[in-house]
């Protein structure tokens, strides 16, 4: 029984009982970075149960070595969180078995020299499964494929090196992968990432270390110094999941759910800033208000997952004419509501509207349903039609229904009488 590793047992055992509840709310793949956790919390179980003797031992040995190799395998699966996900999963398995392989035969077989060669021959399993799928070819997986293909053909040819030393080596190497895919796979660099990063790493290295204390126990660093690297691990991993939590519920509160635009407290700010924006160069803003024509009938006529269908359909193609600094915003069940911020004229408007008009009223097929969709827009120019925000907004929404009153499928600018006609084209995707 190795009791200085009491500590790191309760410590551990705590981190994994308050990071269990994180998990539920980080997203997806932390469940895998959770069963990592566990599975460490096994390796110093383990740890703490009486010194047998003979094979017993031996096994006792060979679990914890074991658990600490998936554990690193769940960490290497969950920082490879991009798609394809079930590549993810062949990649990590066809890593994990040669992996658990070595380790096995080091500690039942470590004078079969001839056993271990074949089971280091297995690394160069994903590599051929890559040659063989190339569009699952992506650089990240193409990077750890060669490296670990060169691994198994250095094992084979330098097949001296002790065995206790190949599997810290192979389980280092597999936290450092885990390091590599964290760093290609992070939308931002933040803090927790870092740390994220910096504790793979460190752990990584520490591997080796621990296999040459195995040979040499006099060389082995202090216990503190090679647990380090687990704290700061675990840091980066709580940092991290509250970065992404408090990312996903920001989105939540400023964007619909259905389609992904912003909703309409995020529009009111952007629109706002377009206002002042104005005031100060003198450009002039538009306020586009666009409607569904008999949205009601065609809920009630295909159902409400055909509406969904087609909401989300034409918050794609409304997009298409924008520029980068404008925005389209859901703002009520089938309203739409745009800010161009870069309008040089009203010819312009009138130019963007018309292409609105043309992709938004293009027939859309949804579950087998063939739509024919006719929207109406209200638009309303700043300064000249409303200087503040509500006022703007409010000019183009009399604009919409001004148009809806004239059938339909038109535009309509605030301020004219007759709105415009563009009906639609008879086009059929």
């Amino acid at each position: 029984m190795d009791l200085s590793t009491l500590p790191s047992f309760y410590a551990l055992a705590v981190f994994v009982f308050c990071f269990r509840p994180l998990v539920r709310r980080a997203g997806q793949y932390t469940d895998v970075w959770f069963f990592g956790w566990a599975f460490l919390l096994i390796h110093y179980a383990v740890l703490l149960v009486p010194q047998k003797t003979g094979f017993a031992q031996v096994m006792w040995e060979l679990l914890a070595v074991w658990s600490t190799e998936l554990c690193a395998l769940c960490f290497l699966w969950a920082a490879s969180n991009g798609r394809p996900s079930r590549f993810n999963r062949i990649f990590v398995l066809e890593l994990g078995v040669p992996v658990l392989l070595q380790s096995g035969l080091s500690f039942l077989w470590p004078g079969e020299v001839v056993l271990r060669s074949a089971a280091a021959l297995l690394f160069l399993l994903p590599g051929i499964h890559l040659l063989m799928r190339r569009k699952y070819r992506t650089t990240p997986f193409e990077v750890l494929a060669s490296v670990f293909a060169l691994l198994g053909l250095v094992l084979v040819v330098f097949r001296a090196i002790d065995s206790y030393l190949v599997v810290g080596i192979v389980l280092g190497m597999i936290f450092v992968s885990a390091a590599y895919f964290t760093f290609v796979r992070a939308a931002t660099v933040t803090l927790g990432v870092v740390l994220m990063i910096v504790g793979l790493v460190l752990w990584g290295i520490t591997c080796p270390l621990q296999s040459i204390g195995v040979l040499d126990p006099m060389s082995i660093l202090p216990r503190g110094l090679m647990e380090l690297p687990r704290y700061v691990l675990a840091a980066g991993m709580i940092l991290s999941f509250l970065d992404e939590y408090v990312t996903r519920q920001e989105r939540l509160a400023l964007h619909d759910p259905l389609t992904g635009l912003p909703n309409r407290r995020l529009f009111e700010e952007r629109m706002d800033e377009a206002i002042a924006e104005s005031a100060r160069t003198g450009t002039p803003v538009a306020c586009l208000v666009i409607d569904v024509d008999k949205f009601k009938y065609i809920n009630d006529t295909f159902g409400h997952p055909v509406g969904d269908g087609l909401l989300q359909a034409l918050a794609k193609r409304l997009s298409w004419n924008l520029g980068p600094r404008d925005m389209l915003a859901r703002t009520g069940g089938d309203e739409f509501t745009a800010v161009i911020v870069e309008a040089a004229d009203e010819y312009h408007v009138r130019f963007i509207a018309g292409a609105m008009m043309a992709a938004g009223c293009v027939p859309v097929s949804i579950k087998q349903h063939s739509i024919d969709v006719h929207i109406s827009i209200g638009i309303a120019l700043s300064p000249q039609d409303a200087d503040g925000s509500n006022e703007l907004h409010k000019a183009a929404d009399d604009a919409m229904y001004r148009a809806k009153r004239h059938g339909g499928g038109v535009i309509a600018f605030a301020g004219e009488e007759l709105p415009q006609i563009h009906m639609a084209p008879a086009l059929h995707l």
